[in-house]
């Protein structure tokens, strides 16, 4: 799919390796009803590994987007 031009969307579950802080921005986006968001947002490349190719250890370069999320207790992931 890649390699026609295709962009893959998904949700990648479970731990992963830490994003630099400093590839983080602040990005902001004013919806259709005029209200602004805002998001700490960091754009990466990583290869994705294909649970079907174990075997042949072939990956998917994939575009990562990363978010900095506050979590309960003040902290953030």
């Amino acid at each position: 799919m890649a390699a026609s031009g295709f962009d893959v969307l998904t949700w990648r579950e479970g731990a992963s390796e830490n994003v630099e802080e400093k590839l983080f921005a602040e990005v902001a986006h004013t919806d259709d009803h005029g209200e602004e968001r805002k998001w700490s947002v960091a754009d990466t490349f990583v290869d994705l590994p294909l649970a079907t190719t174990k075997k042949t250890g072939e990956v998917l370069p994939i575009r990562q987007i990363s978010r900095i999320v506050a979590t309960t207790g003040g902290g953030t992931r």
